[in-house]
């Protein structure tokens, strides 16, 4: 009864991070600025969501494992986490949210587990199946589809935007790449606390140059707004649930929740006067959500890394 009750929590956890990361695009925009009105400067907005999440997630952390983030050679080795996933991931999300779309960004965001696994095939030899190769094409004709279809004056203003949020999406595949090998020895509630702690010194810098530069007083209240969206339910919440739902459900089960972005992330913008809900796009969603379900459902063909 227990189990079935878990399970119940854990598909609503589920739901509750697809609808709100898929908002976070629409947030991003708000942030960074939009229809007139002031915004943050995306390293701002960046460093303050490392900052406030490298002090919020050890709270969450009983004595055992927060006495275990002091264990000697741990920061040496969660280092490439945090550069990747944490530093690249956030600073490339925040720059090119503010210079493309947020259907743009959800697209190239669902792209995440087909780098991974073309990572994990090209650089470090693992063996894959045939039908992950054919989820891998689909997913990328989808987006590349996407591109080609947009008109020249909309894929010359949203071109930069998009090249960014593809370094992120792709710095955060190296994560989940890299990750595998620590959560051998580490819980992840763990290792992304670390990870965020770590990537504290490097986000410094960037923020001390973006608050000089920053127009603290033109910022509108809606820009403020957004960012406290992406801070506490983008961050704090999503990644709370986040590995609340793992637990209970499952990666594969949480993932046909979260391949779901491109089109809700676009529902959400369209109702917020952000976006447009194009039919081929609707449908260069729908392939690329199919090509990523056949990487990420495929039996591995060799047994899965932890």
């Amino acid at each position: 009864m227990e189990t079935a009750k878990g399970r119940g929590w854990g598909l609503i956890a589920a739901c509750v991070i697809t609808l709100l990361w898929s908002g976070n695009f629409v947030a991003g925009k708000y942030a960074t600025g939009s229809a007139g009105q002031r915004g943050f400067d995306p390293l701002l907005i960046a460093s303050i969501r490392i900052f406030c999440a490298a002090a919020f997630f050890p709270l969450l952390l009983n004595a055992e494992k927060r006495a275990g983030l002091k264990r000697p050679g741990l920061w040496k080795e969660i280092l490439p986490l945090g550069l990747a996933g944490i530093v690249a991931n956030q600073f490339f999300f925040a720059k090119g949210i503010e210079l493309t779309s947020p259907s743009h960004s959800a697209l190239v965001h669902a792209l995440i587990p087909v780098f991974v696994l073309l990572i994990g095939w090209f650089f470090l030899g693992e063996k894959t199946r045939p039908l992950k190769i054919l989820g891998v094409f689909l997913a990328i004709a989808g987006a590349s589809y996407v591109a080609l279809s947009i008109s020249q004056e909309e894929r010359s203003r949203t071109l930069p935007g998009d090249i960014l949020t593809l370094a992120g999406a792709v710095s955060f595949a190296v994560y989940i790449v890299v990750g595998r090998r620590v959560l051998q020895r580490m819980d992840s509630l763990s290792a992304v606390t670390a990870a965020f702690i770590v990537s504290v010194p490097f986000s410094l810098p960037f923020f001390g140059y973006a608050a000089v530069r920053q127009d603290w007083g033109a910022v509108s209240p809606q820009a403020w707004w957004a960012l406290a969206y992406m801070v506490v339910a983008a961050t704090f919440i999503c990644y709370t649930l986040h590995m609340y739902a793992l637990s209970k459900i499952g990666p594969l089960r949480v993932a046909i929740f979260t391949n779901l972005q491109p089109i809700l992330g676009t529902v959400i913008a369209q109702f917020f006067g952000q976006d447009l809900l194009q039919p081929v796009f609707a449908v260069c969603a729908v392939v690329v959500i199919a090509g990523v379900a056949l990487v990420q459902f495929t039996r591995d063909a060799a047994p899965a890394n932890p």
